[in-house]
């Protein structure tokens, strides 16, 4: 069961991952992010994973160009 404080953070996120602000720019720190109701993983590991996708992504485009 999320603590209230815990609740109110990841209430947080999901608003403003509905106003379009880029995955990118979140992280969601302590146990609370287990809870979150997104297929993103806003965790330290989750954001290493989708910055390293991004940069083989830009990679990629910049060699095909």
């Amino acid at each position: 069961m999320p603590r209230p404080a815990s609740q109110a953070l990841n209430d947080l996120f999901e608003k403003i991952l509905q106003r379009d602000v880029p995955a990118r720019y979140l992280l969601r720190l302590g146990m609370g992010e287990q809870d979150l109701a997104t297929t993103s993983d806003f965790s330290r590991v989750g954001r290493v994973n989708a910055m390293l996708a991004r940069r083989l992504e830009l990679l990629a485009e910049a060699r095909s160009a």
